[in-house]
């Protein structure tokens, strides 16, 4: 910084200051060569999140069509070399049977070859941008830990585990982050823009992983909605909806369960500060 009255003067002329200084040439000279840096980083970002999707592109086509259906993908890429797990974030879909999303997730680790790992985290509090803006009730609060309780067991017996993270004062590690950094995939109930869901997930697709968003909340996937359905009031949506609904409430049509992962979840780190239900 120049203190007043010695500041150079503009001008064509002036050393510094002017368009002939070269002083300006050679800030102009190294702003292009950061923007062709910043491109260069843009486009092997790009590359290197197309080769991640496209390797998982195979094991989508394999899935079974009442699964993939109600997937949304959020392309990453990877931002380790070692993928050690296949994450899946369980919110409000708390079950381990005729769930869309674990059923994905189990698809996955398996024809992975990895292990996987279920993490539920409960927030305290709800982002800022979240109208209204009310903090979970206590009561909200018991109701997910008690069905989480019951669920723990339930994916024990099907080759995964469950840790659950409650983020309070002095205790906020950003849990479900760093898992995701080294997740050859995650998987997670579609948010419909609903806080504080939607800002969890925004989270997690910031680390760059690979992100499986799957409909567990409607009968037919709202991605296959058509227009015609949300005008006219509910009996057009009915009507609009009433093949597709009738198809997808036949009890051969959810798949059948799938396998367990070959590899057994590893223990919770110790930095992960776990609530024991």
């Amino acid at each position: 910084l120049y203190e007043s009255g010695t500041e150079p003067k503009a001008g064509r002329g002036g050393g510094g200051g002017g368009r002939g200084g070269g002083g300006e040439q050679r800030s102009t000279e190294e702003h292009r060569i950061e923007r062709e840096r910043r491109r260069k980083k843009k486009r092997e970002k790009r590359r290197r999140a197309s080769e991640r999707a496209m390797a998982l592109d195979p094991l989508f086509r394999q899935l079974p069509t009442p699964l993939t259906e109600r997937v949304r993908t959020l392309s990453g890429s990877p931002t380790s070399s070692i993928s050690r797990h296949v994450l899946y974030l369980p919110r409000t879909c708390l079950r381990a049977h005729t769930n869309p999303a674990l059923e994905l997730a189990l698809h996955a680790a398996s024809a992975l070859g990895l292990p996987l790992i279920c993490l539920a985290v409960l927030e305290d509090s709800h982002p800022a941008s979240a109208r209204p803006r009310r903090p979970p009730t206590d009561r909200a609060a018991a109701f997910r830990l008690e069905a989480l309780r019951e669920l723990q067991p339930q994916l024990a017996a099907r080759g995964s585990c469950l840790w659950v993270h409650i983020e309070r004062d002095g205790c906020r590690q950003a849990v479900g982050m760093s898992l995701a950094a080294k997740a050859a995939l995650v998987v997670a109930e579609e948010h419909f823009g609903v806080e504080p869901h939607a800002s969890a997930i925004g989270r997690i697709a910031r680390t760059g992983a690979h992100v499986w968003l799957c409909d567990c909340h409607c009968t037919v996937p709202a991605r296959l909605v058509p227009p015609s359905a949300m005008r006219g009031g509910n009996r057009s949506f009915l009507d609009a909806t009433a093949k597709m609904r009738a198809e997808r409430m036949r009890i051969d049509w959810f798949p059948p369960p799938a396998p367990s992962p070959p590899v057994a979840p590893p223990p919770p780190p110790e930095w992960l500060s776990l609530i024991h239900i």
